[in-house]
């Protein structure tokens, strides 16, 4: 059973030309200490990877929170 490779040579050769044109730069977690490739013109200082503060779930507990009080009307109503 043969791998695929996980960078293909022309993405690998776009991301060193890239680099050589400085539009690309490592920028190095604060919280884990990892590098990452980021766009050359973000800011890097207090720079932490998405591993180490994931988004949250947008909207996902105000979703609950309707759902409870909706559930709630609807038993009030029909009692």
């Amino acid at each position: 059973s043969a791998m695929e490779p996980v960078l293909s040579l022309t993405r690998a050769w776009t991301l060193v030309r890239f680099f050589d044109a400085d539009l690309l730069q490592l920028s190095t977690c604060t919280c884990c200490g990892g590098r990452f490739v980021g766009h050359a013109h973000d800011p890097v200082q207090g720079y932490v990877c998405g591993l180490c503060n994931m988004p949250s779930r947008a909207g996902s507990s105000r979703k609950k929170a309707t759902r409870k009080a909706v559930s709630r009307t609807r038993v009030a109503v029909s009692a």
